[in-house]
């Protein structure tokens, strides 16, 4: 390949994917928490108004005195966080500011920043998916407004799927933006060449190669449920059974029950390789970092991974043998196989605590600048996060996993939209607290017991019909709600 292909125009990329997503989304037109879109999104613009590439304007200054910003984040090492690395940097560039990072423990983030946004506590500055951001902007007013930030050369810089998931229904911005994240899956291509192995495309093919692999010792998908978030991979399998196309049905006029829905398709997939031997032994008390640990020890063939957590590959021994694909399709399936999870679905929100100290939010600004230059943009590649820029940037120095990211981004033929969890969320009025969580968590702890063995393929059909009762109470709360 030459060089001067891997010279990306992010802002004509993006622009063109996301807003090809959006024509094919859900009724509020909008596209996926890794992307929750309000109905603000539905007006993102057309590819065809984006402006050209341009180079990131120049960074706005911090301000001169000394200043104390306490950051939130779910990742400890911060030359693995696209924020953190981007920080170290700029505090090296200003010495009078200073990053405090305050590391939150995953499984509990969501519940600890709610209470804390109830409480008026929150960091001056943390990460969160962008749908929570704006739910509790709206809900709690403890986050601030960052709209009267976004001065034209800011603007300039981002892509037009930056901003959609962080605009309220009214739309004001209330967060900056994370990375264009994929959530697709990662194969280490030395074990699929030692065994003559193929590298799934489909159902079938993923089976045949389990067969292999148990055979010989080796760990097909390297997924522990310890921690029950890391289910990115096994819920695109649920919008490729169909929840995106049938949500109407399911989640608002209850005219198709979970159990009788095509999507019990994924879940007799999920316990059918299970009971193959797909997964760790004992993986019931494997973490999410012991699950990528065996990835990168080389003893797992597949690990299901988004964007936002790539960095823990990079720069690994195994990272050369990788290869980043969408994953698998299901030709039985009638629904979209080219749907795909992506998009812009977290982001960076400031206390509104925060945005009362002038040198504190000029500090933040200028920090959120600084990433969407070309300096700031290349550090958060390290981390393995692409940023929704403008900038043009050469990733011939960012190694496969990067190269690999991109080309998804750029795969026009992939349908990149939101995750299995927006089809109920944006169906319940785009509210996770009262109305997702009570069925989001327990459809997730389904996929995680069906994969620790908990939950055979047998018992899918009473634990469906568990989730219709959940589904049949949410809905009834909701319509009342409505009134």
């Amino acid at each position: 390949m030459k060089k001067s292909s891997l010279i990306i125009s992010l802002m004509l990329v993006f622009a063109l994917i996301f807003v090809s997503a959006c024509s094919k989304s859900t009724p509020t037109d909008t596209a996926e928490p890794t992307a929750a879109a309000t109905a603000a999104a539905s007006v993102a613009p057309a590819a065809t108004d984006a402006p050209a590439a341009t180079d990131a304007p120049a960074a706005t200054e911090a301000p001169a005195k000394d200043v104390t910003i306490t950051y939130g984040t779910i990742i400890g090492d911060p030359t693995k966080d696209m924020m953190g690395i981007v920080a170290a940097e700029f505090m090296k560039q200003h010495p009078n500011v200073h990053i405090e990072t305050q590391v939150f423990d995953a499984a509990t983030l969501t519940e600890k920043l709610g209470i804390m946004a109830k409480s008026n506590t929150l960091p001056d500055m943390f990460w969160w998916n962008a749908k929570q951001i704006v739910d509790s902007f709206t809900q709690t007013q403890s986050i601030a407004d960052l709209s009267s930030y976004y001065d034209d050369a800011f603007k300039a810089s981002l892509s037009p799927a930056a901003l959609v998931n962080l605009q309220t229904a009214d739309g004001k911005i209330v967060g900056f933006p994370a990375e264009m994240q994929v959530q697709a899956w990662l194969h280490n291509k030395a074990l699929f060449d030692k065994y003559s192995v193929k590298i799934p495309t489909t159902f079938d093919e993923l089976k045949a190669a389990v067969t292999v692999f148990k055979k010989n010792g080796v760990v097909t998908i390297a997924e522990g449920t310890k921690d029950g978030w890391p289910t990115w991979g096994f819920e695109d399998w649920l919008t490729k059974w169909g929840i995106h196309e049938h949500k109407k049905a399911l989640f608002e006029d209850g005219t198709m029950k979970f159990s009788e829905s095509p999507v019990i398709g994924a879940y007799n997939a999920i316990g059918e390789i299970a009971a193959l031997g797909a997964f760790p032994e004992h993986n019931s008390t494997m973490s999410f970092e012991q699950s990528v640990a065996l990835f990168t020890s080389g003893k797992a063939a597949m690990i299901s991974i988004p964007s936002d957590q790539l960095g823990k590959v990079v720069g690994t021994p195994v990272e050369k043998d990788t290869e980043y694909t969408w994953g698998i399709t299901f030709p039985d399936s009638k629904s979209d196989q080219k749907r795909v999870p992506g998009g812009v679905t977290n982001g960076y929100a400031v206390s509104a605590n925060a945005a009362k100290d002038k040198d504190k939010i000029d500090a933040i600004v200028a920090l959120n600048k600084f990433r969407f230059t070309e300096d700031g943009f290349k550090l958060s590649l390290k981390a393995g996060a692409n940023l929704p820029s403008t900038v043009n940037a050469d990733l011939t120095a960012f190694g496969k996993i990067v190269a690999d990211q991109a080309k998804l981004i750029a795969d026009k033929d992939a349908h990149i939209d939101l995750t299995s969890d927006y089809s109920f969320y944006l169906t319940w009025d785009a509210n996770w607290e009262s109305y997702g969580s009570k069925f989001g968590v327990p459809k997730g702890a389904l996929i995680n017991a069906l994969i620790d063995g908990s939950k055979k393929t047998k018992d899918v059909p009473a634990e469906m019909k568990k989730l219709d009762k959940i589904v049949e109470t949410v809905t009834k709360d909701w319509k009342a709600h409505k009134k």
